[in-house]
């Protein structure tokens, strides 16, 4: 009934850590405690200016102390790969497995491989590939004729087209391989209202300490459907006008927990 956790090994500043591989978690995390055992401890930076957000799976919120830069190495790559972590308080399960990966170190790590790459991908790791794969169901291009300059932690938002499929009604944006490097994105729900071409806002921050372009017509993000589940009436004798005011008021409900925003794509928007 309940599987084994994908985990493995991952090097942190060059120290070995035990690494939960999430593909449904789009931030990666290390212990606070795990931080301060490196011999050369990062510098913590703050995260104020983009009033972050971040809830788990049930919808409480992750508190977190800021976040730190540092060098990651996976088992199949050569080289490091300079990622950005957040810093949590201790937990009774980050206390044997203090380091999460998420899409935002997993995406671009899946982009240095080729296809005709011989490079021997450990399971846990191609697991996770596989499934990020699966997830995306359109691609998200920027509308802007001349590079938009995203200066060093700042945060903006930008328009972007896309063509969704017309079984797809509710989407969320998410960061995807071919997007700009060290710019992330931040989760915003949108409902495509019609079929053919979308105009969706999409949230894009830079937490580097280097200015980043947005080249013209380049990918700003991908979207992965989602599905709002409605609450069931246990009163049967509710009118069908109750139902869907409630059904409404209970999506609303469960967006806001979840820390999302909802987004309107109408017709006239496009």
């Amino acid at each position: 009934m309940v599987g084994k956790a994908n985990e493995t090994h991952v090097y942190v500043n060059g120290k070995k850590c035990k690494s939960l591989i999430d593909s449904g978690s789009m931030v990666s995390t290390i212990s606070e405690p795990t931080l301060r055992s490196f011999h050369t401890v990062p510098t913590i930076k703050t995260l104020d200016e983009f009033i972050l957000s971040v809830r788990v799976a049930e919808g409480s919120q992750l508190p977190y102390l800021g976040y730190v830069e540092v060098n990651i190495k996976a088992p199949f790559h050569t080289e490091p790969m300079m990622v950005p972590l957040l810093v949590v308080p201790e937990t009774d399960y980050n206390r044997s497995v203090p380091i999460i990966i998420g899409t935002n170190v997993l995406r671009p790590m899946k982009s240095t491989l080729t296809s005709d790459s011989e490079v021997n991908i450990p399971h846990e790791w191609d697991t996770a590939f596989s499934a990020m794969d699966s997830s995306i169901v359109s691609l998200v291009k920027s509308t802007n004729k001349r590079p938009i300059k995203v200066s060093p932690m700042s945060s903006m938002t930008v328009t972007g087209l896309c063509k969704a499929k017309s079984s797809i009604q509710t989407a969320v944006t998410e960061c995807v391989d071919d997007n700009q490097s060290s710019l992330g994105v931040c989760p915003r729900v949108v409902n495509l209202k019609s079929t053919g071409t979308n105009r969706i806002p999409v949230r894009i921050f830079n937490m580097s300490t280097k200015v980043i372009y947005v080249k013209p017509k380049s990918v700003l993000c991908g979207l992965n459907e989602v599905k709002i589940v409605r609450h069931a009436a246990l009163d049967s004798s509710v009118e069908e006008t109750g139902e869907k005011a409630s059904d409404e008021c209970d999506k609303g409900k469960i967006l806001k927990n979840i820390g999302v925003e909802l987004t309107e794509v109408t017709p006239e928007t496009k």
